[in-house]
């Protein structure tokens, strides 16, 4: 499997992917990214490998609110309680798989998995295969499994919604609505046959570790109270890192930590409790009159360029390259009409503020 974004558009600003790499790099290569940043920083040595946070809870000290922290030591099997002055929380939210309900899957003979576990194409070979989710995990999955499966349906709402051309063994379907034994039916009555069953359904915003005290809730996906998808409105010297969906990971991210520690040290002071209230409100209710229904109040996608450049102007932190986002939405238009093709494009960053493409050919 490999990204779907370009490395031109996920680097850390100090920190570029090895030149002469291909744009749309592997997971592993990715991995290797974050380690030599890791190494390059000095950061493993501030890191507890094989730790396991067990709860995070607001106390009273001397000098204000301090967090009273129980981590367990995953090889020892003993537990270390620290207080910190503050706490990011970076767990992310692609740990707890989404599997909705479906009426007879539990006498579908197949194998069914979520796309959480998914790991390589072994084991597919000549079987008829139906993915649930049309976003970046069903695409990516249906165009590796249509190399060895017999066929692929992807089964989403709402219809149609795939623009490109697919792979002749790809094709679309209607949202699932039941499982039997041997296959499923869809919302406009059609069945089909099939040997397996993919979850490509999202995640579950989830934070067993956190106190009641924390004054977080979970509902239907939407994490409260929030403000600016970051801070904790209750407890300002916490913050969630990354909660936001379809948008850059390492460019928001790092966004959002520079904010968070300039909130911390005094070089910007936050809105009162009531006034970030009423931010949090305002944007939920700017999302549902864009019919954005709850489950997505923390989908960016093209609301994402707002939100940056509202967190380098109340955080006082330069403002994003132009030519970052004119890649995306390069991009965004790439995969939309070529979803079997855009993985193959080569992006160079030009010094006058443009980029050129080089189209590859990538065939199924």
């Amino acid at each position: 499997m490999t990204t779907t974004l370009p490395k031109e558009v996920m680097e850390f600003k100090d920190f570029p992917f090895p030149a002469g790499e291909e744009s749309f790099v592997s997971h592993q290569k990715v991995l290797q990214y974050l380690k030599d940043y890791a190494k390059h920083f000095n950061l493993s040595d501030h890191i507890k490998f094989h730790h396991k946070v067990k709860s995070v809870t607001p106390v009273k000290g001397n000098s204000g609110e301090k967090w009273h922290v129980i981590v367990e030591d995953m090889v020892t099997k003993t537990h270390k309680d620290y207080i910190f002055d503050a706490v990011m929380i970076g767990s992310g939210h692609y740990s707890t798989p989404n599997i909705p309900e479906l009426p007879g899957i539990e006498l579908f003979k197949g194998t069914a998995i979520h796309s959480h576990q998914f790991r390589k194409r072994d084991g597919y070979e000549g079987k008829d295969v139906v993915i649930w989710g049309a976003s970046s995990s069903g695409l990516d999955i249906a165009l590796e499994l249509c190399r060895v499966a017999k066929s692929v349906t992807i089964s989403h709402r709402p219809m149609p919604k795939i623009h490109s051309e697919l792979p002749k063994n790809v094709k679309e379907a209607e949202n699932l609505v039941s499982a039997t034994e041997d296959g499923f039916e869809f919302a406009d009555g059609t069945t089909c046959k099939a040997d397996a069953l993919l979850f490509c359904t999202g995640y579950r915003y989830t934070f067993p570790y956190l106190s009641k005290e924390c004054g977080i809730q979970v509902d239907d996906n939407r994490i409260t109270p929030l403000y600016m998808h970051l801070i904790n409105i209750e407890h300002p010297t916490m913050c969630f890192l990354g909660v936001p969906v379809l948008m850059l990971p390492f460019i928001m991210s790092d966004y959002q930590v520079q904010f968070f520690l300039k909130s911390l040290d005094g070089s910007i002071s936050l809105p009162t409790k009531e006034e970030m209230l009423m931010s949090s409100e305002k944007d939920f209710q700017r999302r549902l009159r864009l019919n954005m229904p709850n489950r997505h109040a923390h989908r960016l996608d093209w609301l994402q360029w707002e939100y940056y450049d509202d967190l380098a102007t109340y955080g006082k932190l330069e403002k994003l390259n132009p030519i970052i986002r004119k890649i995306y939405e390069h991009l965004r238009v790439a995969r939309r009409d070529e979803v079997m093709h855009y993985k193959s494009y080569q992006y160079k960053i030009q010094g006058d503020g443009n980029f050129t493409v080089i189209k590859n050919t990538c065939c199924y």
